[in-house]
Formats: C-alpha cells, sequence, structure tokens
C-alpha cells in the first residue's frame, strides 16, 4: 500500500513539477536577460517588488485555500461546490478590497521601503497583480482538490508562456526595464486567472456564500495568516534589512543568488502541491503513521541529492549566466539550498497540526522562527552583508523544522527513521565538504571529480547500508522489468 500511494504521490508531483519547473525555469532563464539590461542596483530593487508580491499573495487568501482540502476532503458531508463557491466568492470581496488599500497607500509604502516616492508606481502594479494571482490560485487549489494534475499543470504552462513572451517585448523591444517586468506578471495573471475561473466555471455559484460553512473555514484558516505573515518574514525580511543596513550591491548579489538557489523549489513546491491531498486520504488509514514515516526518508533523500547537484557546480553556473559584478553570488547558494530543504520538511512533518485541526498553535510556532530570523539579520547583515542574511536563513529554518515537528508529533506521533535520516545528513555533508578539494588546473578533472562526488551520493549511502533489503529488492524488480520491455 505505501508503493501505491507513493507511487501516485510521485505521479501527481511529477505532473505538478513540470508546470512548476517551467515557472521556477523561467526566472533563472531570465536572469541573463535581467542582468544585461538592468543595473545591479536595480536587480536588488527589482527583488523588492517580487518579493512584496510573493508576500501579499501568501496574506490575502486568509488561509482558505487550504481550509478548501481540509473541508472537501475529510469532511464528507460538506458540498465541494459550496465549499469552493464560498472562498471565491468571499476571496473577492476581501482580496479587492485589500489590493484597493494597497494601490491608494503605494506612495507611502515606497516613502517606508525607499525613502522616496519613486516607486509608488510599481507597487500599484503588484497590488493588481496580487489580486489577479490570488482569483487565479483559488481554482488551482480546486483542481488539486480533485487530482486535476494535468489541467492545472497546463495553466501553469500558459502562464509561463505568457509571461516569458511578454518579458521578451517588454524589456528587450519596449526597453521598459523594471515596469516591463512587473507589467509582464500583471498581465499573465489577469489572463490566466480569466481562463482558470472559466475552467471551474461549473462548480462555482456565483453570488453564492454559505457564511456558517465559511465560518468554520475561516476558523481553520485564519490561525494559518500570522504563521503565513512569519512565513513572509522568514522568506523576504533579509532582502529590506539588505536594503536599509547594506549596500544595494549587495542586495542585487544575494538576489541572484537566491534566484540560482530556487531551481530545490523545482522539487519542494511540486511536492507542496500535491501533499494536502494525500496528506488527509492518508490520515484514514490504519497504517499511516508509518506511510508519513516512510515518506520523510524518501523526500529527504532526493533533496539531500538536488542540494549537491545544485549546490557543488554553483560558482562555475552562476559565473556563466552573469557579468563578472554578480559572480560573488555564489557563496549564498548552499545556505540557501538548505534553508530551501528545511521549509519541505516543515511541510511535511506539519502532520499532527493539519489532520488533529491545531493550526491555531501554528503561528507561535513560525512567529518565533521570525522573530529569531529578525533578531539575526539585524546582528548579522551589518558586518557581513549578503553572508549574514544566508547565515540567518539557515538558523531561522531549522529552527522552524525543529519546533513544528514537536508541536506535530504531540498531537500525533510518528515514530520516524532517525537513523536513516541521520545517514542521510552524513554522507550529503561529506560529499560537500570533499567537494572544496576539487580545485584543480585542469578544468575537465575538476568537472569530473565534481560529477563523480554528486552522482557517488546514492553509491555512498549503499556502503554505509541506508537502503533496505526491501527496497533493494524492489529496486531491483524494477531494473529486471524494464530491462525487459527494452528487450535488453
Amino acid at each position: 500500500m505505501l508503493v501505491k500511494y507513493l507511487k501516485q504521490l510521485v505521479q501527481h508531483s511529477a505532473i505538478y513539477g513540470t508546470s512548476n519547473i517551467l515557472n521556477k525555469a523561467l526566472a533563472i532563464f531570465l536572469v541573463p536577460l535581467y542582468v544585461h539590461y538592468l543595473r545591479i542596483a536595480e536587480y536588488g530593487n527589482l527583488d523588492i517588488f517580487f518579493v512584496t508580491l510573493n508576500f501579499l499573495i501568501l496574506f490575502f487568501p486568509v488561509g482558505l485555500n487550504s481550509a478548501i482540502f481540509a473541508f472537501t476532503i475529510s469532511n464528507e458531508g460538506n458540498d465541494p461546490r459550496e465549499v469552493f463557491s464560498s472562498v471565491l466568492n468571499f476571496e473577492i470581496l476581501f482580496t479587492g478590497f485589500l489590493s484597493a488599500l494597497l494601490f491608494l497607500f503605494s506612495s507611502d509604502i515606497s516613502q517606508l521601503i525607499f525613502n522616496n516616492n519613486q516607486g509608488a508606481y510599481f507597487f500599484k502594479i503588484i497590488s493588481a497583480d496580487a489580486f489577479f494571482s490570488c482569483l487565479r490560485l483559488t481554482p488551482l487549489a480546486r483542481l488539486r482538490v480533485q487530482n486535476k494534475s494535468i489541467t492545472y499543470s497546463l495553466l501553469n504552462t500558459l502562464k509561463f508562456l505568457l509571461n516569458l513572451l511578454l518579458n521578451i517585448y517588454l524589456i528587450v523591444i519596449a526597453k521598459m526595464g523594471v515596469e516591463g517586468i512587473l507589467l509582464a506578471g500583471l498581465y499573465s495573471s489577469i489572463l490566466t486567472a480569466a481562463v482558470a475561473l472559466w475552467i471551474v466555471r461549473k462548480d462555482l455559484i456565483l453570488f453564492k456564500i454559505s457564511w456558517n460553512l465559511l465560518k468554520k473555514m475561516l476558523s481553520f484558516g485564519v490561525p494559518l495568516v500570522p504563521a503565513s505573515i512569519a512565513s513572509a518574514i522568514l522568506l523576504t525580511s533579509n532582502r529590506f534589512f539588505l536594503k536599509k543596513i547594506s549596500t544595494a550591491d549587495q542586495l542585487g548579489l544575494f538576489a541572484l543568488g537566491v534566484k540560482y538557489a530556487t531551481t530545490i523549489t523545482f522539487l519542494t513546491m511540486a511536492f507542496q502541491t500535491a501533499w494536502p491531498t494525500f496528506l488527509f486520504m492518508i490520515a484514514k488509514r490504519e497504517d499511516a503513521r508509518n506511510i508519513y514515516s516512510k515518506f520523510l526518508t524518501y523526500f529527504l533523500f532526493v533533496l539531500f541529492f538536488m542540494f549537491l547537484l545544485i549546490s557543488i557546480p554553483a560558482r562555475e553556473i552562476i559565473d556563466l549566466i552573469s557579468p563578472p559584478e554578480f559572480h560573488m553570488a555564489y557563496r549564498v547558494v548552499p545556505f540557501i539550498v538548505l534553508s530551501y530543504i528545511f521549509y519541505g520538511v516543515y511541510y511535511m512533518t506539519a502532520v499532527g497540526v493539519n489532520i488533529k485541526r491545531k493550526t491555531q498553535y501554528m503561528p507561535f510556532v513560525v512567529g518565533a522562527a521570525a522573530l529569531v530570523n529578525l533578531v539575526l539579520n539585524y546582528f548579522l547583515i551589518s558586518p557581513y552583508g549578503m553572508m549574514g542574511a544566508a547565515y540567518s536563513s539557515v538558523i531561522s529554518y531549522f529552527l522552524l523544522v525543529i519546533l513544528s515537528t514537536k508541536l506535530s508529533l504531540y498531537y500525533y506521533h510518528i515514530n520516524y527513521e532517525y537513523i536513516r535520516l541521520i545517514k542521510l545528513i552524513l554522507t550529503t555533508a561529506f560529499l560537500y565538504f570533499l567537494s572544496y578539494f576539487t580545485v584543480t588546473k585542469s578544468f575537465l578533472l575538476e568537472k569530473t571529480l565534481k560529477a563523480i562526488l554528486i552522482f557517488g551520493y546514492p553509491l555512498l549511502l549503499y556502503a554505509i547500508r541506508f537502503y533496505s533489503k526491501k527496497e533493494l529488492y524492489n529496486l531491483s524488480e524494477i531494473l529486471r522489468i524494464r530491462k525487459k520491455s527494452l528487450n535488453i
């Protein structure tokens, strides 16, 4: 049964991941374009606008998109159309109101962050983008509940294509700089929101809000809002500290390092997209605890391989995609990748608070990590610049994992495979440490040694007896069937 759920989760994660990879790849693909047409300080300011937009998208839905899963899958008595319609109609009103406020006070926000009004127009664009992005994400949540991963991925692919074409036109041809980049995001959000709403139109009852049901969903979702705000602080506060107490160049370098490091989210976002549906489905089984435990082990197995794949060649890749003034950005990459891994583990281990409906405690957990993050940013960024921001990030996310896991285990105990997890951690740390000794005068030899370290990861795990006999048997069966199908 574990194999069945694992196969389904991998299948849907792969489909979700395809579209997520496209949209994340867009950010990486456009880096050479951005750094060519923007100065390093402008690139740093652009990152401020992006993280502000991401913060708004986290905050505006007030946790109701998460409530769609809990009240559709685990509560059999609820009408799925009533759940979805109540959420979407309420969010149109609430998100529209918040977007209008942001639009009206854009000059004040610009003055607060940049000490001038030059960013006011850009914040107006962001306010509109946040509204339409939320309108797009709620239908996507409905598709995820229905496990319509292909339709979901097609919608994300559409956004990728629109964003790509608009970026090229507005930056290269129209030469609109930061304005063009933000407008490309807004236009693609408007168009894809319209398409998403049209696709789910049969599930939507216009102007219908079940206030009794909405009240219950808000009691589930609203406690997630402070947690979302604290999470956004963890993700974004370092940029604002770099802007205020460091230099614009340090912000630009950090922004590029983070942009490259986010390639790890190709995997984590795909999993996070597929996971909520399986989380509540698995909870109904008697062997649920064992399945959750195995999933964490397999999840970290893949994440740590991705860590090596991204971090070891970081310097060469950043040198390749950026001009010389950006090359030092590689230094923050391993710390940011590790932070994203911790963030993924936080999602994976928050089982108890979700299935036991104890989300009201999450703001305290995430808030504690966010507070530590703010304090560390204040004390570390001034003397260490972008590296201080990187240190602060990885420490704060590690604390988040510890606190969240302990809270979830209190309400729903799971016997995680701690010995195997330690083997994964030690193997990854050992191989990454060895990568520092691969620097040679021979370009080919150096790259060969790094490749050996990366792809030697599963072999070293085999040498220290990480894999169980059953896993090795299942792998041999898969390889045997594959070999037979290829007539080898």
